[in-house]
């Protein structure tokens, strides 16, 4: 069946709904109450620390929030979507059914994103806290390429998976291994003398796996303009390559996938 546009546009318009009627609104204020909670606390410090403290503490916990959500909405949406795959299966190809699904999650990221960044500019205006505006965006890009990887990332793990419970374990196992990557290359060379082939399989799921703490903004020292933009760039670089690979490998399992 050739590829049609319409249709995947359609799909995703449809799971952004249905993402939204799944009480993603609520958490997100939930998320809201937690940032003004902070920004309450940080009032009580000095005024050049309370706008560091207030723009690093929010964003990095929005960072995580986003990552969670993620992986929770995007673990159910193939698992338990059985008999609507079933039935547009029949209407459109699986792969387009899995870019539909994909790009509804980023889009419902996306929108919380600009929410999130917009209310934190109204705080930040409000309490008369001075904060770099160019190292905000940029956190809050690495927090939407994050979550965006993680997305996909559970997506490809959910084609395999048996069960919605399953897929979110493993999706938080890859999370982990993510941001706490360089000790995990310690694991495979220990094996290297006993196991050569256990050595390899390690090696080659550790390759599969993104570099998430290069998303971490607020963990690197970024002082001047050029590191900033460098920084950006080679944040880019990996987010697409690697949301490439999830995506393609993710459309052919899921496309052989006979059965859900």
């Amino acid at each position: 069946m050739v590829f049609c546009f319409k249709r995947l546009q359609l799909l995703s318009a449809m799971t952004f709904r249905e993402l939204l009627h799944q009480k993603v609104l609520s958490l997100f204020v939930i998320l809201l109450i937690l940032i003004l909670g902070i920004s309450g606390f940080a009032i009580s410090c000095s005024f050049q620390t309370r706008a560091l403290l207030f723009q690093e503490m929010t964003t990095d916990l929005f960072s995580l929030f986003l990552s969670l959500l993620a992986m929770i909405t995007s673990a159910t949406l193939l698992v338990s979507n059985g008999e609507e795959v079933m039935i547009l299966a029949r209407a459109l190809p699986r792969y387009e059914y899995f870019l539909g699904k994909l790009l509804g999650i980023i889009l419902m990221l996306l929108s919380l994103t600009a929410g999130f960044g917009i209310i934190f500019l109204i705080v930040q205006h409000a309490w008369k806290m001075n904060i770099e505006r160019d190292l905000f965006f940029v956190m809050l890009l690495g927090a939407l390429m994050k979550a965006s990887l993680m997305a996909a990332m559970t997506l490809l793990i959910s084609t395999i998976s048996s069960s919605s419970l399953l897929t979110m374990l493993a999706a938080i196992v890859c999370y982990m291994i993510g941001n706490l990557k360089e000790g995990f290359y310690e694991v495979p060379r220990s094996l290297m003398p006993f196991h050569a082939w256990g050595y390899c399989v390690i090696k080659s799921i550790l390759y599969l796996i993104a570099d998430f703490s290069i998303f971490n903004v607020s963990d690197h020292k970024l002082t001047s303009p050029c590191q900033l933009d460098t920084y950006t760039y080679s944040m880019t670089q990996l987010a697409l390559f690697y949301f490439g690979i999830y995506v393609v490998i993710g459309c052919l399992v899921f496309e052989k996938k006979e059965c859900m």
